[in-house]
């Protein structure tokens, strides 16, 4: 989002994405979850019609139109849907789709707080299963509509090598379309991203204020308080994610941003995910178990992404890290219970 305020006003990515956070956390601060879904569920209408609005530009710039995108991207082995390789070491096959994502997937919408936090506003529990259900056909409506543009912008830009990826579509919005509607589109890629950074402020600060603050302060009952202290979250997680976010623009060089933030959510959506599971289906892991595993078990992910990235492609480290966290979990929850069975050797009575 930042690349197009960028293109536009000439500012540097970090002043881009500080303005932007800026922006986002006022209606964050102010509204609070309720703000996050109605504002997110705007942007997501716009973000579309954006997208629609980029595919009917490129039917009128491109000569053959749609016609000739798609041949030429079958031409270029671009709409090859499934590749079988067994492999690792490619992020893009079947397989990692196929497990890879459906590990991520139940990461990201089964022990999230950034879902699980829309799905609790519902009215009931057939409400959460229905949105829940409702929004992976929405999302796959989505991807496809923007691997379509992705298509035409290949054409359109006669598969010309950009150093950000992420410049393309925005630059083809400023240099390329007409004021009224690269006014839109821009909404559109405003309204995206500023839909995520909501949601993870919100979600962080709910977290941090319920889940930490309150226990460590004795204040459950205090809703008053908690609130001031969520408050407080939401300024500061604020900041530490455009503090990151500044940080990590040079990891977006030669690759894409969201593939970027998949792989570092990646990195620890394992050992939640792992977690979760034990507190399900282990009833004598405890706590403490529960943390070590957690620790080793994103541990080892890290340095997989730090020390052989090439060999173990991203959508891979969801499911490592599960595994690692739910085994250790369980034998560490094994060896605690067999110890606690175990009849005292000591010859004076407790």
């Amino acid at each position: 989002t930042a690349i197009p305020l960028a293109l536009i006003t000439g500012w540097p990515y970090p002043v881009s994405i500080a303005v932007i956070g800026l922006l986002t956390l006022v209606y964050t601060y102010f509204g609070g979850i309720k703000a996050v879904v109605w504002v997110d569920a705007l942007q997501m209408v716009l973000y579309l019609i954006g997208a629609v609005v980029a595919a009917v530009a490129l039917q009128n710039l491109i000569p053959g139109g749609w016609g000739e995108v798609l041949a030429a991207s079958r031409g270029a082995g671009k709409l090859e849907v499934f590749d079988f390789q067994l492999t690792l070491a490619v992020p893009y096959t079947f397989w990692a789709g196929l497990i890879g994502g459906g590990f991520l997937t139940m990461g990201s919408h089964g022990a999230d707080q950034l879902i699980v936090q829309r799905l609790l506003t519902c009215k009931d529990l057939k409400a959460s299963q229905k949105a829940l259900v409702w929004s992976a056909v929405v999302v796959m409506v989505q991807f496809l509509v923007f691997l379509l543009v992705g298509l035409g912008l290949w054409v359109f830009y006669g598969g010309a090598a950009f150093e950000r990826s992420d410049e393309i579509f925005a630059r083809f919005i400023v240099q390329q379309l007409p004021p009224g509607v690269t006014g839109l589109l821009i909404a559109g890629i405003f309204a995206a991203a500023m839909s995520s950074l909501s949601s993870s402020i919100n979600s962080l600060a709910s977290a941090s204020a319920y889940d930490f603050w309150a226990p460590l302060r004795g204040l459950a009952g205090d809703e008053r308080k908690v609130l001031r202290a969520g408050k407080a979250f939401t300024l500061l997680w604020a900041t530490l994610l455009i503090g990151g976010a500044i940080l990590f623009i040079p990891l977006s060089t030669r690759t894409s941003a969201v593939e970027v933030a998949l792989g570092i959510a990646s990195v620890v959506y394992g050992g939640l995910l792992g977690a979760f599971g034990l507190g399900v289906l282990v009833p004598r892991a405890d706590q403490r178990g529960t943390m070590i595993s957690m620790a080793i078990g994103i541990g080892v992910v890290m340095a997989i992404w730090l020390t052989i990235p090439d060999q173990v492609a991203w959508p891979w480290f969801v499911l490592i890290g599960t595994s690692v966290t739910f085994v250790l979990g369980w034998v560490l929850g094994r060896t605690e219970e067999d110890q606690a069975s175990r009849p005292s050797s000591s010859p004076f009575p407790e």
